[in-house]
Order: C-alpha cells, then sequence, then structure tokens
C-alpha cells in the first residue's frame, strides 16, 4: 500500500500544531467524531484523549444551553462538510464532571488527504483579556502552518532548480568576470529566500522546554560579542548594573539565548555605536524582571502596536517573526515580554519570568554557560 507523502508532511504539521497552540484544540473526522486533542483541552474538560477518542464533538457541550450566537453555528453538531471554515461562536462548555461553563469556539476545516479534518479551538469565555490576545496569536500561528504546510514542497524544490541553473550559468561565464559578481548576487538573493523559508518553518514547530539555571548577564554579554564576530564593526557597549550582574534565572537556555540574541539584535542596529545598551534586572515577588534599554530614536505609533505581530518588520532583510518568535519562547515559559519607548528616549524591552526561588541563591553562573 502507498502512502501519500503530502498526507505525512500535513499530519505532521497538525500534531505540531496541537502543541504549539497556548489554547484547546480539538480534532475531529468530517462526521465530527474526535481523532485527536491536545493537553490544553485535557485539562480544559477534564478528559484524557482515550476518554474521548471516537466520541462526537458534542459531548464536550451542553446544546440544551446553547447561547443565542450559537444557534448561527449549530453546525458544531452536523457534519463538517457543512460548516463554514473560520466560523465562531460562543457556546456552554461541560465538563467531565458535567460542571458548565461558557466558551468561545472557532471551527476550522483542513483537508486531511483523505477527507476533511476539522478543528475546533476553545477558550474559555471568562478568561482575561491576556487570554482572548493568545487566542489571536494560536490563529496567527495557525495560518502559518498552513502557508508553510502548503509551500515547503514546492519552495525547496524551486530553489533548487534556481541554484542548479544557476550553477551551469556560472560554468558558462566563467570568463566573464565583469558578469560573474551578478550570479553571486543572485546566489545571495536565493540564500536570503532560503533563510526566509526556514525562519518560517522553525517558527511552526513546537518548543519543548529544558530549563537549567542561567546567568543573565552572561547570555547578554556572549549575545553581544557574537553579533560583533558576524558584523566585524563596532557596537554600543552594553552596561549591566550590580543587580544583573547577581541575576539568576530558570528558562531553557538555547531557547532563551535566541531571545537575548534577538532583543540585542535590534538594540544594536537601533543605537549608536559611541553608546550604550542597559541591562537591569529585578527580583520581584513573584517574577524576575529583565530590562534592556537601547539609545535609538524610539518606535513609531505603528511599530509599537505591531512589532510582534507575525511578519511585521521594519527591517529591509528577513520575514518579520524574530520578535513573535520571542514572544512565543516567553509565553512558554509562562512569561510575558513587552517593548516601549522610555521616557528618557530609546526603546525599553522588558521581559518577566516565573520567579524561581532556588535560582537567587546562586552567585556563579552555572555549568551550561
Amino acid at each position: 500500500m502507498l502512502i501519500d507523502p503530502n498526507l505525512i508532511r500535513k499530519n505532521r504539521q497538525a500534531d505540531h500544531s496541537l502543541e504549539v497552540s497556548p489554547l484547546a484544540i480539538v480534532v475531529t473526522d468530517a462526521a465530527g467524531m474526535v481523532q485527536q486533542l491536545n493537553s490544553n483541552a485535557s485539562s480544559l474538560f477534564g478528559y484524557s484523549g482515550s476518554d474521548l477518542l471516537a466520541k462526537p464533538l458534542q459531548i464536550l457541550f451542553a446544546p440544551s444551553l446553547l447561547s443565542a450566537s450559537a444557534s448561527q453555528g449549530a453546525c458544531c453538531w452536523a457534519p463538517l462538510h457543512d460548516c463554514e471554515s473560520g466560523q465562531n461562536f460562543e457556546v456552554i462548555g461541560k465538563r467531565k464532571d458535567d460542571s458548565t461553563f461558557s466558551v468561545r469556539v472557532t471551527l476550522y476545516r483542513i483537508d486531511g488527504g483523505s477527507g476533511d479534518r476539522g478543528w475546533v479551538a476553545i477558550i474559555d469565555a471568562m478568561q482575561d483579556e491576556s487570554m482572548q490576545q493568545r487566542w489571536i496569536q494560536a490563529e496567527r500561528v495557525a495560518a502559518v502552518l498552513q502557508m508553510v504546510s502548503g509551500l515547503a514542497h514546492e519552495s525547496r524544490n524551486a530553489m533548487q532548480r534556481a541554484q542548479s541553473c544557476l550553477e551551469l550559468l556560472e560554468l558558462d561565464l566563467s570568463d566573464r568576470s565583469d558578469l560573474l559578481h551578478l550570479t553571486n548576487r543572485i546566489r545571495l538573493a536565493i540564500g536570503d529566500l532560503h533563510r526566509s523559508y526556514e525562519h518560517a518553518a522553525n517558527y511552526a514547530k513546537p518548543i519543548v522546554l529544558k530549563k537549567s539555571t542561567i546567568h543573565v548577564a552572561s547570555v547578554c554579554r556572549d549575545a553581544m560579542e557574537s553579533w560583533i564576530r558576524k558584523n566585524d564593526r563596532p557596537a554600543p557597549e552594553l552596561v549591566v548594573s550590580r543587580q544583573a550582574e547577581q541575576q539568576f534565572i530558570v528558562a531553557d537556555p538555547a531557547y532563551m539565548r535566541a531571545v537575548f540574541h534577538h532583543v540585542l539584535d535590534n538594540a544594536i542596529i537601533a543605537s549608536p555605536p559611541d553608546s550604550n545598551i542597559l541591562l537591569d534586572c529585578q527580583s520581584l515577588p513573584n517574577a524576575d524582571l529583565t530590562t534592556l534599554r537601547d539609545q535609538g530614536t524610539g518606535l513609531t505609533a505603528e511599530a509599537s502596536m505591531r512589532m510582534f505581530d507575525p511578519f511585521f518588520t521594519t527591517k529591509h532583510k528577513g520575514p518579520g517573526l524574530g520578535l513573535s518568535a520571542c514572544r512565543r519562547i516567553i509565553e512558554a515559559h509562562e512569561g510575558t515580554i513587552e517593548a516601549e519607548n522610555h521616557p528618557a528616549g530609546g526603546v525599553e524591552v522588558k521581559i518577566w519570568l516565573p520567579a524561581v526561588p532556588a535560582a537567587r541563591s546562586l552567585f556563579q553562573p552555572s555549568e551550561c554557560e
């Protein structure tokens, strides 16, 4: 029996979506029978995956208590081919213990290769505004995943064909040095396209944390030195406060290095070479706060609103996923990241992570650094 590789690839993307999403996700077949759910759905409704496997989706809701808006979304109980993908509405959720609560639902229909599979993204409607923002972010992540799934194979093939043709062209132009600089520019452009695709693919991967103790100042110094080696030009000086010198956090070293590298990259580009970038830390009752402030011109109104949105960028190169990826990483650590113009000038990025008392008792960087 032959297996369609496109179907395998799409199913893998679906599995990634389940892990990436901060929301409760339930996957059904075309008839509305549950095939899979993520840990957030299990926690929200009190069921395990085996409890719901091959059970009708409506077991999670109380049909007699549907809100008025749900009557327009009654396709939640119907075969999915009758539904409009992207439709959202409010219903009354029902947990395993029969308790009920309001939920907001968005229903997606995705071609699984052998038939439609419906995704139901569920959020507790009683949650605060931050959860609503996570809902919006999850929908953006889902859009990225669909894009990556559809373009992956063809994009790689197209870039490989372009690279092969370029190599043949360079052989024909081996005695034309006046033209070879153009082929080199084409090669660089292909490389930029490849990196943009890889950024999108990496953005869509699930975040699996392996936490250990990190010395914040050491990570930031490493990021500054790495930038200087890579760009071979002067950079602002990193000024570390006394508190930051003693600050340790418990997080995934690789992911946090990526966050600090990207934040510092933005700060360096924004600041004059003879200025300072200020690193400070505070130990709050329930959180550890790290702040990085540059000496640039600050954020525009549009950048202030959209800088953490996927694909938004003010740079000439790059797909605009850096800060959005940073936010995903910090939220995976159950923290938050914000950026705003500082009253004295420049941009200040603030990163809050849950406090771990054991880390605060350390005064030497861990071996992982």
